[in-house]
């Protein structure tokens, strides 16, 4: 998996430790194609989270040498930090 995102995020109004469940739709070619935010410590931290997960890249799932598409679930805890 190629997934790129900031394990820092700039918050309005919350700092520390924030956590964020996805549920990723990953088709056969590797690419997200849709995101859905399960929990997430704070919604526009979860957000944040979200658009970048759009971004990522699997390596696509392959059983008995047929690609299929896959849902998967991820955990994720990052730092936020508030803005200026």
């Amino acid at each position: 998996m190629l997934c790129n995102f900031e394990s820092v995020v700039v918050t309005d109004d919350f700092q520390g430790l924030a956590e964020v469940d996805l549920t990723l739709n990953v088709a056969t070619n590797g690419l997200v194609t849709d995101v859905k935010v399960d929990r997430a410590t704070r919604a526009e931290i979860g957000d944040k989270i979200a658009a970048s997960a759009r971004n990522w890249i699997f390596i696509p799932y392959e059983k008995d040498g047929v690609v299929h598409p896959v849902l998967t679930h991820v955990k994720l805890k990052v730092q936020a930090i508030k803005g200026k």
